[in-house]
């Protein structure tokens, strides 16, 4: 097991831990990363990605010699990072929205962009596509953006109700997307959704308001949805296929 570690005025570290826990290796990382790093395994090589006052990279390593393998600056840092297959999505849900689309097996930074006009910014990675969400700036409009990971074009966008936005998930299950949805008032709701085009298929009313982060994530497990909420709360919610 591989874990990336930050000392205090000393650095940042990769440690390898053995099954036991006893750290086995440690190499370092970029010294003056100063957020916590999105940490990714593929194929033969460990990636991070963090920022640094030079620029947000991402550095590839190889784990067995603890030596650099490759290094590329997106421009910015943070630990969302979710994968699918050997495509990494990189993404900043502060300041302007950036994201980067990356290669892993390639080394190459596919798509640069960012998701701007947005508060609250969520993404998540579903299958060959990325999908990012939040609240317009004026706070009454929700957005969500489908992004094809293998054209890298934008599929569909679209807003919800006033004053209502996605606020996590998403997840693919039965053929849909499963998102949580809410306003600043009433119970939250969970939406089923149209994959080719973002249209709501199904609303489904929780018998409560969830207390949830911008971009919590969702899991699918035997048909629930399990959500983390505030407080450390994990709340299941069976998916109605």
């Amino acid at each position: 097991m591989y874990v990336y570690t930050r000392e205090f005025k000393v650095g940042t570290f990769c440690l390898g831990l053995d099954p036991s826990g006893k750290v086995v290796q440690r190499f370092a990382l970029p010294f003056d990363w100063n957020v916590s790093a999105g940490t990714i395994a593929h194929g033969r090589e460990l990636f991070f990605h963090g920022l640094s006052s030079s620029g947000g990279f991402v550095v590839a390593y190889d784990p067995a010699t603890g030596q650099e393998t490759w290094r590329e600056n997106v421009g910015f840092g943070s630990p969302v990072t979710e994968v699918s297959g050997s495509m990494a999505v990189l993404h900043s849900p502060y300041n302007q929205g950036a994201f980067a689309v990356v290669d892993l097996a390639s080394h190459r930074v596919l798509k640069k962009g960012t998701i701007q006009g947005l508060v609250e910014r969520g993404m998540a990675v579903v299958g060959e596509a990325a999908y990012f969400w939040g609240k317009k700036v004026d706070g009454r409009v929700g957005y969500l953006q489908c992004l094809d990971l293998k054209t890298l074009k934008v599929r569909w966008e679209r807003t919800f109700d006033v004053e209502t936005g996605v606020t996590a998930g998403l997840l693919h299950q039965g053929g849909r997307l499963w998102a949580l949805v809410q306003g600043p008032q009433g119970a939250t709701r969970m939406h089923s959704l149209d994959p080719a085009s973002g249209a709501t298929l199904r609303e489904v009313p929780l018998e409560a308001r969830l207390d949830l982060e911008a971009n919590t994530r969702t899991v699918a497990f035997q048909n629930l949805m399990l959500v983390d909420t505030k407080g450390g709360r994990v709340l299941g919610f069976p998916l109605p296929l």
